[in-house]
């Protein structure tokens, strides 16, 4: 297993570099496949690649870098993934999922200010990713709220930093590797 993983990284790294200065196409197999294989590695070494990979413009590859990351559950990869949450693009809702896998409380504030305007689905999104890493429910909340925080999106994200204020001592942040 362990030559495995060396010689994947050593493919995938030295076909990295061309990659990035060729700039693959969007729909280039060896793209697409040498993230399936960093995927597959679960080698903490093959985070550099999927850094770098997630990067690309390609409009289906940020949901696959993510979710190998996520899958990966490295911690390192979390600045990154804030980043790309940040930005709202295209992958907001794979890189939520990503989150709370890796289950890093330091997300929660991303989280919550990236609660978007009239989106239910991304809005659902990111309180279950909230209740995944911390273990606590969001259920007083969506009571309280319910769809108001639509037109009141800075006071609903206000309240919700100061629910994770008054509740965060009780938060059973779970622990991956």
């Amino acid at each position: 297993r362990r030559v495995e993983a060396d010689e994947l990284i050593k493919i995938v790294s030295e076909g990295l570099t061309p990659a990035t200065e060729q700039k693959y196409e969007c729909n280039d197999e060896r793209f697409r496949g040498a993230i399936f294989l960093l995927a597959s590695a679960k080698d903490k070494r093959v985070l550099g690649p999927l850094l770098e990979m997630s990067n690309s413009s390609c409009p289906h590859s940020c949901s696959a870098v993510v979710s190998s990351m996520a899958r990966l559950g490295d911690r390192r990869a979390l600045p990154r993934m804030l980043e790309i949450l940040r930005s709202s693009g295209e992958c907001s809702y794979a890189v939520v999922l990503a989150i709370a896998k890796i289950g890093d409380e330091t997300a929660i504030k991303d989280l919550i200010d990236s609660i978007p305007p009239g989106g239910a689905n991304d809005a659902e999104a990111r309180y279950k990713a909230i209740e995944e890493i911390t273990g606590l429910s969001l259920d007083p909340i969506r009571n309280k709220w319910g769809s108001l925080f639509y037109d009141n999106l800075p006071q609903f994200h206000l309240a919700m930093h100061e629910w994770w204020a008054a509740n965060k001592h009780l938060a059973k942040i779970k622990k991956t590797p």
